[in-house]
């Protein structure tokens, strides 16, 4: 073998460049958490503090304004509501959306690549130019003003991405485990959920990491979906009404957004890990 001995300076400018790299990460970092710390700051200050000076330390700290917002969220109703319709809304795509990936991947008709083309199609469609067409065939069918409804809603909205991701991870499967399978005795649901679904699970994840987000912090869809009855509302809902009749009050709704944002901030914490791997299985593959 042939060793090959780089120059101390070539080593020398490659620590230096990696030094900056991530010096420049750092103040990336810090700028895109400024807002954040912003947020939380203000969040213990009282009306006057906010107006004196947004960048000041909290004097004194205001920890009422955590105990009010909690009241006026309705905190422990919203949570619940908003996690009952984002716990439909991915127990429907995990199933459905790893069924349909896997079938329209291992069975390549005319048919199904007509209708995986067009599911890639309608990922480019803005949610506005569909907002309209959704509402009408969901009131006609009994799925609006509740919270299932919408958690259903989420199903269609969302099978795209999920059947994108899986379809492209079901390739990296080799066919032979499920010819042994089937071979086994299992039959077509067996052979899915006893051989293909554990392997798909870094997929399945990731996009129930990502819709967790969105079904969290969605606004628009529920606005539409639920009408004006407080007991059903998610937490963002809950919000804009907070904003609109407190809407001079900065010192409860800066308390109010820090908290609506915690449980998304505690999941992301939990579960990052597994998103660049689960969409570098299914999208990379696809």
């Amino acid at each position: 073998m042939i060793a090959v001995h780089r120059h101390p300076a070539t080593l020398s400018g490659q620590r230096h460049g990696r030094i900056l790299l991530e010096i420049g990460l750092c103040v990336l970092l810090l700028i895109g958490l400024l807002p954040f710390f912003i947020l939380l700051l203000n969040s213990f200050k009282d009306m006057m503090g906010i107006a004196k000076n947004i960048l000041g330390w909290p004097n004194p700290f205001k920890l009422s304004n955590y105990a009010r917002a909690f009241e006026k969220l309705s905190y422990p109703r919203s949570f619940f509501n908003t996690l009952l319709v984002t716990l439909l809304g991915n127990a429907g795509l995990i199933i459905f959306g790893s069924m349909a990936g896997y079938r329209l991947n291992r069975a390549p008709t005319v048919f199904n690549k007509i209708v995986y083309l067009l599911l890639l199609a309608s990922m480019a469609i803005p949610f506005e130019a569909v907002m309209i067409p959704l509402m009408k065939v969901s009131s006609a069918v009994g799925l609006t003003k509740s919270l299932g409804g919408l958690g259903i809603c989420y199903w269609g909205m969302g099978a795209s991405t999920c059947i994108f991701l899986t379809h492209g991870a079901v390739k990296g499967i080799p066919y032979d485990l499920e010819e042994a399978a089937i071979i086994d005795g299992c039959g077509p649901f067996k052979t899915f959920w006893r051989v293909i679904f554990p392997l798909l699970r870094t997929t399945v994840v990731t996009y129930t990491i990502l819709n967790t987000f969105w079904f969290w912090n969605d606004y628009l869809m529920p606005q539409l979906m639920l009408g004006g009855d407080k007991q059903i509302y998610t937490i963002q809902l809950s919000m804009r009404s907070l904003f609109l009749e407190y809407y001079a009050m900065w010192d409860v709704a800066l308390a109010a957004l820090v908290i609506s944002l915690l449980p998304t901030v505690i999941f992301f914490l939990i579960a990052q890990k597994y998103i660049l791997s689960g969409l570098t299985a299914g999208a990379i593959k696809g």
